[in-house]
């Protein structure tokens, strides 16, 4: 009696799931058959000088979004310019060797944006290139109410990203970030807004003294991405190095201290860790602060040439070596580690850290 009661238990059970998964299978079915009809409508609405660009399967290269914020799926599908010397697939478009090839011919690439509620079609020309690398969606606010639309491309230079911004409120913007040996862009939240800004490094010769790194903040507003805040990187760098060897020299604690990205509550700790004697490694060596028998002269920076961080520069340290000269002609040698802060574009751009990297 016991077998049979469980035997029909367990039938129910294997019905229940049975029913479930046909009911998943049916709604997934569904909402590819609903997707595949916006695809289709995009492409009647696509203007016929124009070509889809196609996958494998020959299907239109697109990724779906609400766009405009009517809580309705949009599509955004690229496509290029109608060209019988260009070839729309995906697999042709995306291989780097066409950089190479004698005769590539750089498409006209195009965004077109359709919002199947309304029937509207947005087109936005992203300039000629000759090799496609991918197109992402990619949520620009926490709140999703600006979503951006980016088609990535490569050229011998080095990369670029058409980001198109598409805002609930209705604006359409769109924003180029490059990475090259000059240039490098990308998205992060800098300020901590909860939207993505875009951080633009460009590197320019410096009227023969070397060469400057200008990185620029762009935040999200009501008409796209606007520049907002320039750090010269060089210049910014050189005069707090400048400032911190007046300080050794003047033996202002407090204000050294200031300059420490950590403080944790004991100065004289701090400031003994954040400077490393490295004159003799042999031999204990001098702190720069606090030490009563060690008079400073004068504190010596190396002149600065280039940007020392490495990308993407935001967050990253380096290690500069400076020279203490002392009374009766002494001098000493330390290093002190230095962090481009996150976000630099608020208060100051560096600080002093106070913890080492093993190998440093």
């Amino acid at each position: 009696m016991s077998n049979t009661l469980a035997q029909t238990q367990f039938h129910r059970l294997l019905c229940s799931a049975i029913i479930v998964f046909a009911s998943l299978h049916a709604t997934a079915q569904t909402r590819a058959t609903e997707m595949d009809a916006i695809v289709d409508a995009a492409l009647r609405a696509s203007p016929g000088y124009t070509m889809a660009v196609v996958d494998a399967a020959g299907r239109p290269v697109v990724r779906f979004a609400d766009l405009n914020g009517d809580s309705h799926s949009d599509v955004a599908m690229i496509v290029v310019g109608a060209d019988p010397r260009v070839d729309p697939r995906e697999s042709t478009l995306s291989q780097p060797s066409r950089l190479y090839q004698p005769g590539s011919v750089a498409a006209l690439f195009v965004l077109e944006a359709f919002l199947p509620a309304t029937g509207t079609l947005v087109s936005v020309e992203l300039g000629r290139h000759v090799v496609f690398d991918g197109l992402d969606i990619v949520p620009l606010t926490a709140d999703e109410t600006a979503i951006g639309v980016l088609a990535r491309f490569r050229s011998v230079r080095g990369r670029t990203s058409e980001l198109v911004v598409f805002k609930h409120d209705g604006g359409i913007s769109r924003f180029r970030l490059s990475e090259d040996r000059s240039e490098l862009g990308y998205l992060r939240d800098v300020t901590g807004n909860g939207a993505l800004d875009a951080v633009v490094s460009r590197r320019v010769p410096d009227a023969g003294r070397g060469f400057e790194t200008f990185v620029e903040l762009f935040e999200l507003g009501r008409t796209g991405y606007a520049r907002t805040a320039t750090v010269a990187v060089v210049r910014e760098l050189s005069a707090f190095l400048t400032q911190m060897s007046l300080e050794i020299a003047a033996r202002d604690w407090t204000a050294l201290g200031n300059r420490l990205a950590v403080r944790s509550g004991d100065l004289r700790s701090d400031l003994e860790r954040a400077f490393r004697d490295v004159t003799d490694p042999d031999t204990d060596g001098h702190d720069v602060a606090y030490d009563d028998g060690f008079i400073v002269d004068r504190v010596v920076f190396a002149t600065i040439a280039d940007n020392p961080f490495p990308e993407p520069f935001l967050g990253q340290t380096t290690v500069m070596r400076f020279r203490v000269e002392c009374c009766e002609g002494e001098n000493r040698f330390y290093v002190a580690r230095i962090v481009f802060r996150d976000n630099p574009f608020d208060g100051d751009a560096f600080a002093l850290l106070t913890e080492w990297e093993s190998g440093q």
